[in-house]
């Protein structure tokens, strides 16, 4: 087996290695924030109760405290509905921003070589 020259080493290691290790960290981070915010959680339950507060109507009751039971638990869904949509809404932004962070760091990481060496020339022409 012939060894590679350093600097092909290197090279395989910026453009090939790397890259896919980035990107490798970007996924678990974007898993990590779909399993933080529990997105895939929070679609199944998006209209149970908030906290699971619900009431029950006795038999003996009058029609007066059955509406003001079926209001309290329309009101608890409701409740339950916004907090998990906008907790939803929230995990997909974030996603979405670390998506565009993984990607601008992907591209900055591949054009920072190339950025230095120009850095470098404009530096000494001036």
């Amino acid at each position: 087996m012939k060894s590679k020259s350093i600097i092909i080493n290197w090279f395989e290691w910026y453009l090939v290695d790397a890259p896919f290790f980035i990107i490798k960290t970007f996924k678990d981070i974007l898993v990590f924030n779909f399993n933080f915010f529990s997105i895939g959680f929070l679609f199944k339950t998006m209209f149970c109760y908030w906290h699971n507060y619900n009431w029950f109507h006795e038999r003996s009751s009058g029609p007066l405290n059955y509406i003001n039971i079926l209001f309290g638990n329309f009101v608890s869904r409701v409740l339950g509905g916004f907090v998990r949509f906008l907790t939803i809404i929230i995990g997909v932004v974030s996603g979405f921003s670390l998506f565009l962070l993984g990607g601008l760091v992907i591209v900055a990481w591949i054009l920072i070589p190339f950025i230095m060496i120009l850095s470098f020339i404009l530096g000494i022409w001036q």
